[in-house]
């Protein structure tokens, strides 16, 4: 009964309990605990936090990567099941036709976060930011850098932290309004730097909150809604999460001035092969290949000045 009553729960509801760190992990327990009915509504319950960006993080951040993981292909499992009573197993033959209420693909989502979350706390956004800072010229009036990928703002927003005092101005990018709303809200909050990076490129960047940041809206594939005349255009992988790459690779060329330079940064060394091709094919020259990153390459282009 108590279920059934959360299930019908308004969104400050839900909200509220996003709040509760163990959640997560205890509704997951107990989705594979129990049978019947009460399974069938704490599955109700989780997609509806997983529908919400602060319960997706709730579930996320409460699990261990490889749990969550087995708890997306065990309910993926189960629903591909469902659906094949219900179709004869059409479903099996043609998953794509028969996704069932694309429940895994919010499911999805939430381990695609975690993934790419533990993939950007690799970067030092210390050690970035200050090369950032040598590919703008210098007295560049109000000079522009765009995150073609924002994602959870984890480095974007440390860059704006750290850039501030420079009076560089910060652009995500980004194709769910959720997520763009998620984004401009955890701009405003204080933001810590990663353990990791050690070096800041201002005293005090650990505790402001970002002025200099704009999430922005584009649909798919492109950047639409981001300024033109971009100084520096980050692609960070990029080639690893995007479904269109190249797609989003010549956007960002769109948008920078003359002499801009566009970042290509993988944690895969053939990844960033297709990626330095494409940006061949588009025409930009290669610039430099600075060693910063522990566990990424990179590859900077440059346009025709």
């Amino acid at each position: 009964a108590l279920l059934h009553y959360m299930i019908n729960f308004d969104l400050q509801a839900l909200r509220y309990l996003c709040t509760h760190r163990t959640l997560g992990k205890d509704l997951i327990t107990m989705w594979y605990s129990r049978s019947g009915s009460t399974r069938d509504e704490v599955e109700l319950l989780l997609m509806k936090l997983m529908n919400e960006e602060d319960g997706s993080k709730t579930i996320s951040d409460g699990l261990e990567e490889q749990q969550v993981v087995k708890f997306v292909t065990d309910l993926r499992a189960k629903r591909q099941m469902q659906v094949a009573k219900a179709t004869g197993g059409a479903n099996l033959l043609n998953p794509e036709k028969y996704n069932p209420s694309g429940m895994p693909l919010e499911a999805d989502r939430v381990v695609e976060d975690k993934e790419r979350e533990a993939d950007l706390a690799k970067i030092d956004t210390a050690k970035l930011s200050q090369y950032m800072v040598t590919l703008i010229p210098r007295n560049t009036r109000d000079p522009v850098v765009v995150d073609t990928m924002a994602g959870t703002g984890r480095v974007c927003i440390e860059l704006a932290n750290r850039l501030q005092h420079l009076s560089v101005h910060v652009y995500g990018n980004e194709t769910s309004p959720q997520v763009v709303d998620y984004l401009n809200r955890r701009a405003h909050l204080p933001e810590t730097p990663a353990s990791s990076n050690t070096e800041v490129a201002s005293k005090d960047s650990d505790s402001r909150t970002c002025s200099n940041f704009t999430a922005v809206m584009s649909p798919d594939g492109t950047l639409e809604g981001l300024p033109v005349g971009a100084d520096v255009a980050l692609m960070l992988s990029v080639w690893t999460y995007a479904s269109e790459p190249v797609d989003l690779l010549n956007a960002a060329c769109a948008k920078l001035k003359k002499g801009g330079k566009l970042m290509l940064i993988e944690d895969d060394v053939n990844l960033l092969a297709h990626a330095k091709k494409a940006a061949l094919q588009g025409g930009l020259v290669l610039y430099s290949e600075p060693d910063l990153l522990k566990d990424h390459f990179i590859s900077v282009f440059t346009t025709a000045a």
